[in-house]
């Protein structure tokens, strides 16, 4: 007798000890998958623990209807369970084992580390670009043309200087916010939409009033190619050069030649009055 009470309560204190080492293991990991078979097994466990208990207490009090009823509702736990357990077998053999992990795991720090260099390759050849685009005397940037206006998406410092500010304050501003007058606006509206037509870079000068001074410049704008999420309209990228000084020079050299050509002019007509006076005496002499 005393080695049934033993057993049986030796069973039924492992039994109810295993829930509760589930219930700590459930916590711990919440991102275990299949909960519910968890708690299907901690009941079926304590049932069967119960079952065990009321084992004991029959030996003296002969409780049997309460011993069954607590076998048949272990013997229902059962089948649920058996019932639940069956469909996870296919999707537990599914889950990766430790060998497959590790194996996609190093795979992950290779691609890691790959993105890693492709990204510092792209960082150091994006510094180049920038620093290449802020520090040339040629204005630069990128613009995207509205209806009468257009706007500023990005500039670099030559175009900030041009306009006494900062690249970060020329961002997402509209050349009328800028106070460049509607002519000049529309005149670059105009070349916009030439370069949209054909697909491909317009070049042209003009010049602009300042109260310095007039300046020519020299602008060549292009469309660039972009996802057709990314805006509905076409974004354009300028180049543009200070060409005054070429300009003067142009000039000056057409007021030189056109003084080069008067003394010319001038010194033929006095070697043709100095030909002719020369015949006059020559004929004198003859007659």
């Amino acid at each position: 007798v005393w080695l049934h009470v033993v057993s049986d309560a030796l069973i039924a204190l492992a039994y109810f000890s295993i829930p509760i080492l589930l219930i700590v293991l459930i916590r711990k990991r919440r991102d275990l998958p299949f909960h519910s078979i968890f708690w299907l097994f901690g009941a079926f466990i304590v049932a069967c623990g119960t079952t065990h208990i009321l084992e004991i207490i029959t030996l003296w009090y002969p409780i049997y209807w309460i011993s069954g009823i607590i076998k048949s509702i272990t013997a229902g736990v059962s089948i649920l369970t058996a019932l639940e357990l069956a469909p996870l077998i296919p999707k537990v053999l599914a889950l990766p084992s430790p060998a497959q992990l590790e194996a996609a795991n190093q795979e992950l720090i290779q691609q890691i580390q790959e993105r890693e260099r492709v990204e510092a390759s792209l960082r150091e050849q994006e510094s180049t670009l920038r620093s290449f685009y802020n520090s040339s005397p040629l204005m630069m940037g990128v613009v995207e043309p509205l209806e009468d206006d257009v706007l500023h998406l990005s500039d670099n410092r030559a175009t900030a200087t041009l306009f006494r500010t900062t690249t970060e304050s020329l961002q997402n501003k509209r050349a009328s916010e800028l106070g460049t007058p509607k002519e000049y606006i529309q005149l670059w509206l105009t070349h916009y939409q030439e370069s949209a037509q054909t697909s491909s870079p317009v070049r042209f000068e003009y010049v602009h009033s300042y109260s310095e001074g007039d300046r020519w410049f020299s602008a060549t704008v292009c469309p660039i190619d972009q996802a057709p999420e990314t805006s509905e309209r076409i974004r354009f990228a300028y180049v543009v050069e200070d060409i005054t000084d070429r300009k003067q020079a142009e000039t000056e050299l057409q007021v030189l030649n056109q003084k080069l050509e008067q003394r010319v002019q001038e010194r033929t007509a006095e070697l043709e009055a100095t030909n002719a006076t020369l015949r006059k005496e020559i004929a004198e002499r003859k007659r």
